[in-house]
């Protein structure tokens, strides 16, 4: 199984102002003509239009870790929305294995949903005003290659002894393959500049 980020040309405000708003008018727009698979993205018991409904309502943030898979997929149908399904050019593997200061690992969800950090989709975001210096970054010398966290070396260590499966996000890129996901990650961050957007990631 492989990983890899979608990159959609989103500006988080745009969302922001869907949470809590009561828009019960996009409620009925959106529901009545759902992104492609939007009623499969429950991953727990609430249910993808349920948790749309509470984004709107603003009462997302009340709900526990546990559902934090639906609330992750159902802010990616709205991207979807927004865009029609259009990706932003680049294909990154796992943004935050660069190794450079970048704001986009670690920055989560541009609205108040559960998260669980644990789990997928990982959700990072960029405001328009932040992509020239989100490029800027990668024009910086770069640090020491990044390790990924000990939970995921452990799990790592246990499905390769176990199962002989090796996660690609564990091991070592070569400098090649290391300035690829470099070239990749600016493509993205170049064409949301060309567009005038933002950027809404998620990782999964």
């Amino acid at each position: 199984m492989s990983y890899a980020h979608m990159f959609y040309g989103v500006d988080p405000q745009r969302l922001r102002s869907l949470y809590g708003s009561n828009d019960e008018a996009f409620l009925d727009r959106f529901l009545a003509d759902p992104p492609e698979g939007f009623e499969g993205a429950s991953c727990c018991d609430l249910e993808p239009d349920e948790a749309l409904r509470r984004i709107v309502a603003g009462t997302a943030e009340q709900d526990g870790d546990k559902q934090a898979g639906t609330y992750g997929y159902v802010l990616k149908g709205l991207c979807e929305h927004f865009t029609d399904g259009e990706l932003l050019d680049g294909e990154v593997a796992c943004v935050r294995d660069l190794p450079y200061a970048l704001r986009l690992p670690g920055s989560g969800s541009p609205i108040p949903i559960p998260v669980d950090e644990a789990d997928f989709p990982e959700i990072g975001f960029l405001l328009p005003a932040e992509i020239e210096k989100e490029l800027a970054a990668l024009d910086a010398p770069p640090g020491k290659p990044k390790k990924p966290p000990l939970r995921m070396r452990i799990l790592g260590w246990a499905l390769q002894k176990r199962l002989g499966i090796q996660l690609p996000s564990l091991r070592t890129p070569s400098a090649e393959e290391l300035q690829e996901e470099v070239e990749q990650y600016r493509l993205a961050l170049q064409d949301a500049r060309a567009r005038g957007t933002g950027i809404v990631s998620f990782r999964h």
